[in-house]
């Protein structure tokens, strides 16, 4: 077991995500946010994290309403309700959106495996 599915593991049992929306997104690129450019760019989409998640305000967004901005997704993180997107297309590196169990509203954004984008 590698680390990355020990800590998956491990969030997933206390109901906490690795990385939330208060990670900054910056350090990534400060790309304005085009759905035309995420749908069709895999490597641009890191760089339009933080204009996605301050100025699109993705948080509290339902599943529909994400999928409605970002287009279908790309597989789930966690669990099927939960949306992500691939953010490099030479190895496993998505952004997940975690929705809170009782509003079904984005409540996390989270880069896995933690640290992915870094390499």
């Amino acid at each position: 077991m590698n680390k990355y599915t020990c800590m998956a593991g491990l969030v997933a049992m206390l109901g906490m995500t690795a990385c939330s929306a208060q990670t900054d997104f910056s350090q990534y690129g400060n790309a304005h946010f085009a759905a035309s450019s995420w749908q069709t760019s895999i490597p641009a989409r890191a760089s339009m994290l933080a204009d996605l998640v301050t100025q699109q305000h993705v948080m509290g967004k339902s599943q529909a309403e994400v999928i409605a901005l970002l287009g279908p997704a790309d597989g789930y993180y966690e669990y099927d309700e939960f949306p992500a997107y691939r953010l490099r297309e030479d190895k496993e590196c998505v952004v997940g959106f975690s929705l809170d169990r009782k509003t079904a509203k984005v409540d996390a954004v989270v880069i896995f495996p933690e640290g992915c984008l870094d390499q």
